[in-house]
C-alpha cells in the first residue's frame, strides 16, 4: 500500500504535544526521503531470457538480487515512532487539570476488560485527573481486538494506534525494527494498440525475491519499457507470535503515514479541546 504523498503538517503553538509532533513530522520526511532514493538508485540485477510458454516465445526480463534497505531506515523509523508515541503521553498530561503525572499515560489496548493490560485496567491509573468526556473519546479510540465477526469501521480506522503501539514496545525493549526488501513488477510501457491483445504478463515470486515481464517475440512492433520496483515493509523479528501487528501488504512508507496521519489527523484534534491552558 502506497502513500498519497500529500503536505501532512501540524501548525507547532510550543507545547509538548506539538513539539513532539514536530519532531515526529521531521523523522517522517526524513524517512520517505530515504525511502525514495533508494528506490531511485534500483537496487537491484536485472537478467534477460528467451523462455517458451505455450508454444509462444518470451523475451523475458527479471529483477533480482536486490539490496536491503540501508540501516539509516530502520534508525530513522525508530526515532519516528518514539516521538509520535510518546505525543499521545504528552496529551494525557496537558489534559489532566494538574498537568503530566508520574502515571499518566495514554493507554492503547486491544481488549476493553480483564487482568493484564485491558483499557478498563489501566485507565484507572493512566487516565486519572482527566474529565470522564475525554476519557470516554479515548476509550472510543482503541483498536479492541474483535476475534469474531467482522472488524467494526472503528477498529480499523484506529488500528493505526495498535501498530504504533508494537513497534514503539519492539524498538524501546526488543530489537531494532528492521526494514527489508521485495522486488515486484511496477509498470511498462509499450507501443501496442489497444485493439490487440498485447500478450505481456508479469511474475513475482517472494520467495526467489524475483519479479519478470514476461514480453512476447511476435511479429508485432516490439517497444517495451518495463518497470521494477522495491517494496520496502517491516520483518518480523525472532521470537515473535502472537504480538507481532498483522502488517502484512503494507509498505513502510504507507505505514508510517497511516500512524502519523492517525495521530494528527484524528486524534489530537479530538483531544485537544480539553488541553488546559495557562491563564
Amino acid at each position: 500500500m502506497r502513500p498519497n504523498r500529500l503536505d501532512i503538517g501540524h501548525v507547532p503553538t510550543g507545547t509538548p504535544v506539538d513539539l513532539k509532533i514536530e519532531r515526529a513530522g521531521h523523522h517522517r520526511k526524513r524517512l520517505l526521503d530515504e525511502i525514495d532514493a533508494f528506490r531511485e538508485r534500483e537496487p537491484y540485477l536485472i537478467r534477460e531470457q528467451r523462455k517458451d510458454w505455450q508454444g509462444r516465445p518470451y523475451r523475458v526480463v527479471t529483477a533480482y538480487d536486490a539490496e536491503q534497505p540501508p540501516d539509516c531506515i530502520s534508525q530513522i523509523l525508530g526515532d519516528f515512532v518514539n516521538n509520535l508515541r510518546s505525543s499521545l503521553d504528552h496529551l494525557v498530561g496537558q489534559i489532566r487539570l494538574d498537568g503530566p503525572s508520574k502515571s499518566s499515560a495514554f493507554p492503547i489496548c486491544r481488549r476493553r476488560t480483564g487482568q493484564g493490560g485491558s483499557f478498563m485496567e489501566l485507565r484507572q491509573r493512566k487516565l486519572a485527573g482527566i474529565p470522564n468526556p475525554a476519557k470516554k473519546l479515548i476509550e472510543r479510540m482503541q483498536p479492541y481486538d474483535r476475534r469474531y465477526g467482522r472488524p467494526s469501521r472503528a477498529r480499523v480506522r484506529w488500528e493505526a494506534l495498535s501498530y504504533l503501539e508494537t513497534l514503539w514496545q519492539v524498538d524501546k525493549h526488543r530489537t531494532i525494527l528492521l526494514a527489508t526488501s521485495l522486488l515486484s513488477p511496477d509498470s511498462i510501457s509499450h507501443n501496442r494498440t489497444g485493439e490487440e491483445s498485447s500478450g505481456i504478463g508479469h511474475r513475482f515470486t517472494p520467495t526467489r525475491d524475483e519479479a519478470d515481464w514476461w514480453l512476447p517475440i511476435d511479429d508485432d512492433d516490439q517497444t517495451f519499457y518495463p518497470k521494477f520496483t522495491v517494496q520496502i515493509s517491516l520483518a518480523k523479528p525472532r521470537g515473535f507470535a502472537d504480538d507481532w501487528p498483522d502488517i502484512d501488504g503494507w509498505e513502510l512508507d504507507g505505514l508510517v503515514d497511516y500512524m502519523y496521519r492517525t495521530v494528527v489527523w484524528d486524534v489530537v484534534p479530538h483531544l485537544s479541546k480539553f488541553i488546559q491552558r495557562a491563564p
